[in-house]
């Protein structure tokens, strides 16, 4: 069963799961492989994924599982997914993090309470009619 790092949720085609014990847990990394589909046999599957999920049964530098999702059909296709492929893992360096986050742009200030306090709420019925309280 597919779990989570730092409090995120797997997501299917998004998630990929590796041996820890190698691979850094978070990566980001550029997956082109060929992925099984129910209806049409292979197709290329390449794109930028999230190891996130730790690949309990994974104890090799070689190996990778995509996790794809909850049910009969994602198990399906996790049962039928044997595709050779590349992985490119990202790493920033660590002597360039301070240059980066000089780069980033500073957080935005929370917006003032104020504005809320003098806007009066409005409410959203079932008919989707939007009613606003008479002052």
């Amino acid at each position: 069963m597919a779990g989570r790092l730092a409090g995120v949720k797997v997501s299917p085609e998004t998630t990929l799961a590796t041996d820890k014990a190698i691979y850094p847990p978070g990566g980001v990394v550029m997956v082109d492989t060929q992925k099984v589909e129910l209806t049409a046999g292979q197709r290329r599957f390449q794109r930028f994924m999230l190891d996130q999920d730790t690949g309990g049964a994974i104890k090799a530098p070689g190996r990778a599982d995509i996790f794809m999702g909850i049910g009969s059909s994602a198990e399906i296709l996790a049962g039928g997914q044997y595709a050779e492929g590349r992985l490119y893992y990202f790493f920033v360096k660590p002597e360039f993090v301070d240059d980066y986050l000089k780069m980033m742009p500073p957080p935005k200030a929370p917006k003032s309470k104020s504005t809320a306090a003098t806007t009066p709420p409005t409410q959203v019925k079932k008919s989707t009619k939007v009613v606003t309280p008479e002052k």
